[in-house]
């Protein structure tokens, strides 16, 4: 727990700077939330793609320090880092072209527009973003979250008070009251967080001790290692994330007022699943030690328990949404109609939420166990040919609107869980293999 906890607090402040973001852009307009939620939705796609290449550089930590390996630590960290920025700079150059992809996905001009506009005021602190990610993923492996969960804090602090600097009347400041200047302030609280730790990493670690600032000639064999071992899990966050991304986009068919409600729900279930990420990624640390070690009996004892914990965790917060639907969505939305909208879908939203939990917590003991593209061609079934198309079938061909789509959402969800839940099965009887 020691662990866990401030995992997943700092995992939950990711989505906590989204939802200051979202509540405050409520209290403008309807519009404008979906215009936030649409710019969001190519943007996305590259920051969970991101972080999964990244999250690769998780268990190589974490089995190198478990092995007593300290110097290949700051290496590993290196590379990530590297890693991240070209991919921020590839997401940022394609995100230019925001508006014109909306476009070609069917949604209307006005909305692309405002769409396009937050899409490339996230665009521009997508490498900050990521490199930060490899800074905190790297401390979280040498089982040191806490400076990012401080940091963490601190930048919701700095993003809700530059958000009412931008977005209302402040005496001196033109106001823009809108999405585009919420998604500024938080693309300028990225580069602090960025900064803010790589600098302490840079500050407080002995260099000599973690290998720090040296790539060294096992350089190109570790960078493989970490493609290798991100890449799959990269490419299965971006199969769920486009699966979602296709269902935001069937919430822009249905109109401006179900895509408000719908990123006001998708940002409540993004908070929830970052407690569930935190605890996952704490659970893969422990699974990655124990295969460093070679110990069998911990690698099964670390996953048992993580997975009791996700569910535990996931059911309770289910029960708060399906107990106090109504104050959940007026915090979110203040337009009324929108808001019962909201308040409306929240039973489907708990399915959601413990389906969701759960299998990132499969995945995450996947990829601790060194189980790599398996679990990524199961996540592919799940999302590509259950999830999205049973949103469209129930939303839209059915015409159950926003419960279809949640309903779809879920029902992927649970086909994942079903899927990497017979896996683990399999590859923890099978014993620790290192990468």
């Amino acid at each position: 727990m020691r662990l866990a906890v401030p995992l997943m607090l700092g995992r939950a402040g990711v989505l906590l700077m989204v939802a200051i973001d979202t509540v405050m852009i409520g209290r403008v307009a309807a519009d404008e939330v979906a215009f936030y939620g649409m710019g969001g939705v190519p943007f996305l796609f590259f920051l969970i793609s991101g972080v999964g290449v990244l999250t690769g550089a998780v268990p190589l930590v974490a089995q190198a320090a478990g092995a007593g390996r300290m110097q290949d630590c700051g290496r590993i960290w290196l590379l990530a880092m590297a890693t991240g920025f070209l991919f921020g700079l590839l997401g940022m150059a394609i995100l230019s072209q925001a508006e014109t992809l909306l476009l070609m996905a069917g949604q209307e001009a006005p909305l692309a527009a405002g769409a396009a506009r937050v899409s490339w005021h996230l665009a521009l602190g997508l490498p900050f973003l990521l490199m930060h990610y490899a800074s905190a993923s790297f401390m979280e492996a040498l089982g040191r979250p806490l400076p990012g969960m401080v940091l963490m804090a601190i930048a919701n602090i700095l993003n809700a008070a530059l958000n009412w600097l931008l977005m209302f009347e402040v005496p001196g400041i033109e106001a823009d009251g809108g999405a585009s200047a919420a998604a500024l302030a938080t693309t300028i609280v990225r580069v602090f967080l960025f900064i803010g730790l790589s600098s302490f990493i840079l500050v407080s670690l002995d260099h000599a001790a973690y290998g720090i600032g040296r790539i060294g000639p096992r350089g190109p064999v570790d960078w493989m290692k970490l493609l290798k071992t991100g890449l799959p899990f990269g490419v299965a966050q971006g199969i769920e994330t486009s699966s979602f991304q296709a269902v935001a986009i069937f919430a822009g068919w249905l109109g401006t007022l179900p895509m408000a409600a719908y990123t006001a729900v998708v940002n409540l279930v993004a908070m929830f699943y970052m407690l569930s990420s935190g605890l996952a990624v704490a659970t893969s640390i422990r699974v990655a030690n124990a295969v460093g070690r070679n110990d069998d009996d911990g690698m099964r004892e670390a996953a048992a328990t993580g997975f009791r914990m996700t569910l535990v965790l996931t059911v309770v917060l289910a029960f708060l949404l399906w107990l106090a639907p109504t104050p959940f969505a007026r915090f979110y939305l203040g337009e009324p109609q929108a808001a019962r909208l909201m308040a409306s879908v929240l039973w489907v939203v708990g399915l959601v939420v413990i389906f969701d939990g759960t299998q990132v917590m499969l995945m995450s003991v996947l990829r601790g166990a060194s189980d790599r593209w398996v679990p990524t061609g199961l996540h592919l079934v799940a999302c590509a040919f259950v999830l999205a198309p049973s949103a469209w079938l129930l939303a839209i061909v059915a015409g159950l609107g926003l419960h279809g789509l949640l309903a779809g959402m879920a029902t992927g969800l649970f086909a994942a869980t079903c899927l990497l839940g017979r896996r683990k099965s399999r590859i923890l009887a099978l014993g620790a293999r290192q990468l």
